[in-house]
């Protein structure tokens, strides 16, 4: 019975410090909290930005068409020199 009352006591102590400490908010958990707000205004910004510009061709899908068309151009140049390589060797 003595050990179950201790055990009880302990219990209830440390209860009770659980308590008292989770209701101060200390440094690191305001820092915490700050950190998760920024977070999530970025993150905000940058789906806003994104569906702002969703559907609008960038800089970057403009040089990939560019690119695209410049090697299509290299293909067809070096087929026709190829072509011609060809003749040239077969007569």
């Amino acid at each position: 019975m003595r050990t179950l009352n201790g055990v009880l006591v302990a219990l209830a102590v440390g209860v009770a410090t659980l308590s008292i400490g989770c209701t101060k908010e200390g440094p690191a958990e305001k820092a915490g909290e700050a950190i998760d707000k920024a977070a999530e205004q970025t993150a905000d910004k940058a789906k806003e930005v994104t569906n702002s510009i969703v559907g609008k061709e960038g800089v970057a899908e403009t040089t990939g068409k560019k690119l695209d068309n410049a090697i299509e151009k290299t293909g067809d140049k070096m087929q026709e020199i190829g072509n011609a390589a060809k003749e040239k060797t077969s007569n």
